[in-house]
């Protein structure tokens, strides 16, 4: 079976869009797929888990879900913002006479539960790496006790360099495999020197060991998903992760 982490650089990089396209890639090679939200933050009390939810949409809007699919959410918070945040506080400190909710030892049984019944497990992560799930326990922490390897992704905009080359380090340190980095939502851009040299940029600053593949701006949405051109570059850009 395969298992991975969907990780980014910050919120908002395109990791969602990354695991629908991995989503797509494993259900295409006929398996089944499970993606796994340890924990949703910003979606309002009764409404599915958010990430989960537009995956499915992209996918399968314009016919019935693949039967091979499968989305699961732990925990589903409504505040946008950090686990821990979005469990703990009201206002602006946390409230020390209300524990908790989030129990990190649940997330990982829930995963390996999910390993045993799927082909493919997606973990797709909230933010960045070192956002708090708990007061004492991050991403970090939850790749660690996962112990699967990473797709980091990140975007092109000015200030990803940084963001991304200190992601990278902070895997390494914490001896977590980096199966590849995916750049999302790329679009050359004549009036960005940033943008349009980000690719070439980190390929120079990243090790040789480490597998880089361009994602471009994508027209999201059903049509998109189901198209043989999609179809054709989904496939070329993630078979050389795996």
């Amino acid at each position: 079976m395969t298992a991975l982490v969907i990780a980014g650089t910050g919120t908002g990089v395109g990791k969602t869009v990354v695991t629908a396209c991995l989503t797509n890639f494993f259900l295409k090679k006929n398996q089944s797929v499970c993606v796994y939200k340890p924990v949703q933050t910003g979606t309002p009390k009764g409404l599915p888990p958010e990430d989960i939810d537009t995956i499915q949409h992209w996918l399968f809007a314009d016919s019935p879900p693949d039967s091979q699919f499968s989305g699961q959410c732990t925990y589903c918070l409504e505040a946008p913002a950090a686990p821990w945040v979005a469990d703990c506080f009201r206002g602006t400190q946390p409230l020390p006479e209300v524990p908790g909710t989030i129990d990190p030892n649940q997330l990982v049984a829930v995963f390996q539960d999910l390993e045993r019944r799927y082909d493919c497990v997606l973990v797709e992560t909230a933010g960045g790496l070192r956002v708090p799930i708990t007061q004492t326990w991050d991403t970090i922490a939850l790749i660690q006790a996962l112990g699967v390897p990473v797709i980091l992704v990140t975007s092109p905009i000015l200030g990803s360099i940084n963001h991304t080359l200190l992601s990278y380090e902070a895997m390494v340190r914490a001896d977590i495999c980096v199966q590849g980095l995916v750049v999302s939502n790329y679009c050359r851009n004549e009036e960005s020197l940033a943008v349009d040299t980000f690719p070439a940029v980190i390929q120079a600053l990243l090790p040789k060991s480490v597998t880089i593949e361009i994602l471009p701006l994508l027209p999201l949405g059903p049509a998109c998903f189901q198209t043989a051109v999609f179809q054709d570059l989904v496939a070329g850009k993630f078979t050389p992760l795996f």
